[in-house]
């Protein structure tokens, strides 16, 4: 399996992660960093 989608892959199934080392990061532009991940998988 490719790395990137490898990566994707574990963030579907483990969700919780990306909360925890989200916390406080925001986009670029001062968007929340955690719905800009979530979009970008699909979750």
């Amino acid at each position: 399996m490719e790395p990137d989608a490898a990566a994707t892959a574990w963030l579907k199934a483990n969700p919780a992660a990306s909360t925890r080392w989200l916390a406080g990061v925001t986009t670029i532009d001062g968007q929340p960093g955690l719905a800009a991940v979530k979009q970008s998988l699909g979750l």
